[in-house]
């Protein structure tokens, strides 16, 4: 159901079921997909594509300019999954010429109100991350990663899978997958031992994780020789996870403890 005092550029493309609640403003070239909830006063910019079952709650604003000096002068584009949950006032940028004209949010995420998502970031799935939190432009966060309020994320930064950022901690380091880190500047606290076990994993699995964890971050080894010794173990998941999160990290990674 489209209240009637929401206001569609002709251009808006809606997928079946989808409810727009009053003074939202839905701008051209934005494509809502099946069974959608936009609540009142929401704003949806230009270029944005909204998945199936998503739910957006009042005073967001989707799919705003990037933040930078210099604005483009050609289209760039906000795309968001399935079944997110944006709570109020929540503001994510389209993404930045500069940056591959993308900024990407996976599927089953919860935004909390008051957190914003910067250009060019890309976000996995089942993320939650909390109220107030600020995540800069180009920041990448894997799958499964908790984020506590009131964090602040450091362009450039990324966030491995299964990782949990304390409240009201700085992330200026890449965080290893499967870690606990907070303060400011952050700090590793050890293996998120809790998220990992909600998340079903077997003791094997976990006492895998350790392993590589050891080696890693608490050995005192140098990165170069860890990863060496890590790519000597037997080929799984969670070896090729964190080899792949080192190949693509180009930031210090968090590897001091508290």
């Amino acid at each position: 159901m489209i209240h009637p005092n929401a206001v569609l550029h002709e251009s808006v493309v809606l997928g079946i079921g989808v409810e727009i609640g009053p003074f939202s403003v839905i701008d051209e070239n934005v494509v809502i997909g099946d069974f959608c909830k936009i609540e009142s006063h929401v704003r949806i910019h230009s270029h944005t594509t909204l998945g199936k079952h998503n739910h957006i709650y009042h005073s967001a604003a989707i799919g705003t300019d990037p933040q930078h000096i210099t604005p483009d002068k050609v289209p760039t584009y906000l795309t968001i999954g399935d079944h997110n949950i944006i709570r109020e006032y929540v503001t994510l940028s389209r993404g930045s010429l500069k940056g591959g004209s993308y900024t990407t949010i996976g599927d089953h995420n919860l935004i909390m109100s008051y957190a914003h998502i910067g250009h060019d970031c890309l976000v996995g799935n089942h993320t939650i991350i909390s109220s107030g939190v600020l995540v800069a432009g180009h920041v990448e966060i894997e799958d499964y990663v908790v984020i506590g309020g009131a964090a602040v994320i450091q362009q450039f930064s990324k966030i491995g899978r299964n990782a949990m950022v304390g409240g009201s901690s700085g992330v200026n380091q890449d965080v290893v997958p499967f870690s606990l880190v907070s303060g400011t500047p952050i700090r590793y606290g050890g293996l998120n031992v809790v998220g990992l076990r909600r998340a079903g994993l077997s003791s094997e699995k976990l006492k895998e994780i350790k392993t590589i964890h050891s080696i890693l971050l608490r050995k005192g080894l140098s990165l170069e020789t860890a990863t060496k010794s890590i790519e000597e173990m037997p080929p799984s998941e969670y070896v090729m996870n964190t080899l792949n999160f080192l190949n693509k990290s180009t930031r210090p990674l968090c590897r001091r403890a508290k």
